[in-house]
């Protein structure tokens, strides 16, 4: 979603700097890793070493990048928070969903994917938050008419991901 809309950007003109934090790959590995599996972004390509060039708009991605978005307050015109999800969730509750929910309370402007997100960022934390549909490449994502009658369900989770509630899914799907 954050290099779509980089590269959405960019084909409105606008200048797009990239800046990746906590990675070993080189500044040319991570621009070829862009070209060959995202989009064909034109901006330059950074590994975050403390400090970023002087920007209009400076947008955090992650809730890890925050910090670092507001340590480069003053090279930045306006701070904003491009808010993919509810990220807490991602952890089961212990530092890390403390330290991503904090995250909501700095006082960015959150710009987040689907309206869900926005109302939890507005009501739980009283943070400025406006959104954007999601984006559905509809020539592949479509309604198909059904082929086969039989009904199944499908059950998406991994065992090593606390938050897509593995053991009670699989119960679910034993009592079923």
């Amino acid at each position: 979603n954050a290099l779509r809309a980089a590269y959405q950007l960019e084909q409105r003109g606008a200048q797009i700097d990239l800046y990746f934090t906590d990675t070993d790959a080189s500044e040319q590995e991570l621009a070829r890793t862009i070209h060959a599996h995202f989009y064909p972004l034109n901006g330059n390509v950074f590994r975050y070493r403390g400090s970023i060039e002087p920007c209009d708009v400076l947008f955090a991605t992650h809730w890890s990048t925050v910090q670092p978005a507001l340590d480069n307050r003053d090279s930045a015109g306006e701070l904003m928070y491009f808010v993919q999800d509810f990220e807490p969730l991602f952890y089961p509750m212990g530092s890390e969903y403390l330290l991503a929910e904090n995250t909501y309370r700095k006082g960015l402007y959150h710009i987040t994917t689907g309206p869900w997100c926005e109302g939890i960022l507005r009501t739980r934390f009283g943070a400025e938050a406006d959104h954007f549909q999601f984006p559905i490449d509809t020539s592949t994502y479509f309604p198909r008419a059904r082929t086969n009658p039989r009904k199944r369900i499908l059950f998406f989770a991994k065992p090593e991901m606390a938050r897509r509630c593995f053991t009670l899914g699989a119960e679910a799907i034993a009592q079923l």
